[in-house]
């Protein structure tokens, strides 16, 4: 994987909107840098307790107009576990950027067109496909895919095997249902990339609903 620079990364002089996308990617990644001390770190085994509800930051304060969209998610217990941030702009292909944040790492999205880029911590990793593949950006080797929802789930695959399922919004009664179902062990790459396309469709989920 490739270091990555999100100003480099974004900084196309010939395209006045990269350029938006760049700075504004830069401030929301300076808003969300303090929660790193708030947000619950949790251990692999532990991230079975993540919720799908979606809490606002800042205790639910008025978004100022063309600010982010920003939440939260959290455990079943409502303890802080991810910070996002996420803004639309008008344009053809509905380009997007997205900053989240755990405790540990960073993950960074861009969508121009119907593929989206993905940036773990300081590395470009690869591009999100239209089909739910997650390819590399050097190799376009096959890292993750996020499958066809099944009933109340949606699998994921990691470097080829089901690494687990995302519960999709139901009928639960649970005040704050679980995000995540049958998952496995996964080692630290393996469960970065698991996150990475899980949360990327929680907050789709949110931005939906």
């Amino acid at each position: 994987m490739a270091p990555f620079s999100p100003l480099k990364w974004l900084d196309d002089l010939l395209n006045p909107l990269t350029k938006r996308m760049g700075r504004d990617m830069e401030e929301m990644r300076q808003e969300l840098a303090p929660w790193k001390e708030t947000l619950v770190p949790l251990a692999p085994k532990e991230w079975e307790l993540l919720s799908s509800y979606h809490f606002p930051q800042g205790g639910g304060r008025k978004r100022r107009k063309k600010a982010p969209e920003s939440g939260l998610f959290g455990t079943i217990y409502q303890e802080p576990v991810v910070a996002w941030s996420y803004k639309e702009y008008p344009g053809k292909g509905n380009p997007a950027i997205l900053v989240a944040r755990t405790y540990g790492q960073e993950y960074l999205y861009k969508r121009m067109g119907q593929d989206v880029e993905l940036v773990i911590g300081p590395y470009l990793v690869g591009v999100l496909l239209p089909d739910g593949r997650l390819v590399s950006s050097r190799k376009k080797e096959l890292l993750a895919k996020i499958g066809q929802p099944n009933g109340n789930y949606q699998p994921i695959w990691i470097y080829g095997r089901e690494a687990g399922a995302i519960t999709l919004p139901g009928e639960s009664l649970a005040p704050f249902p679980r995000a995540f179902a049958f998952l496995v062990e996964m080692n630290d790459t393996e469960r970065e990339l698991f996150l990475a396309v899980a949360i990327l469709e929680l907050v789709r989920q949110k931005m939906n609903n």
